[in-house]
């Protein structure tokens, strides 16, 4: 099945480089960076509007700043449209999307198990499990001393019983599909770099 026919209805997966960009963004490795907002837009065919939209890093030639900033700029549009996919998607529907990890990783009887707590979730988005976890927190890592030590208690065991381990699950296996593109846009840039380091200019005719 072609790409183009995988994500036309905004998967995840249509800007999966924008996840690695953000990594290799934050290591403060623009040139990386690039290579992978350059893929995601050769994937998509960057015709489609909001493909488009996050195109803005190249519109600064022969201005080494702004074309940083643009970079940056780009890679906070299809982040955020990453994770904006990723946060529609159901408890039921993550299970399906890591099955090839589960697989991997798991016996078939802790995936049936790992099947089973997802599935306590069942329709929840993942997005609403966030704003959940986040009001949780907020509640366990009180700083200002706003809630009292047994408050604290009852969200560490609603955390721990209800979404830890399914909130660390998809954190984990979305932190393994992103390190699998990096090696190789890494590479690249390497060999770039190398390439540049060493570069020896060509005689010219008549020299």
């Amino acid at each position: 099945m072609a790409l183009e026919d995988k994500t036309k209805n905004y998967e995840p997966e249509r800007y999966r480089y924008a996840a690695a960009a953000a990594q290799f963004l934050q290591k403060k490795d623009v040139n990386s960076t690039r290579k992978c907002l350059d893929n995601l837009v050769v994937d998509m065919g960057a015709t489609d509007s909001d493909i488009q939209e996050g195109m803005v890093w190249n519109a600064y030639k022969g201005d080494p700043k702004r074309t940083v900033e643009g970079i940056a700029r780009g890679v906070q549009i299809y982040a955020g449209k990453y994770q904006e996919a990723l946060g529609k998607k159901t408890m039921n529907e993550m299970f399906k999307r890591y099955s090839p990890e589960f697989d991997k990783y798991l016996k078939p009887e802790q995936k049936e198990k790992a099947k089973n707590v997802f599935g306590k979730l069942g329709d929840k988005t993942y997005v609403s499990i966030l704003k959940e976890v986040k009001k949780l927190m907020k509640v366990i890592n009180d700083e200002e001393e706003l809630y009292s030590e047994e408050e604290k208690e009852k969200a560490q065991k609603e955390f721990e019983n209800k979404y830890a381990d399914v909130f660390n699950t998809i954190q984990e296996y979305e932190e393994i599909r992103i390190s699998r593109l990096m090696p190789s846009i890494r590479e690249s840039t390497i060999k770039d770099n190398v390439n540049s380091r060493f570069a020896v200019e060509e005689k010219k005719e008549g020299d």
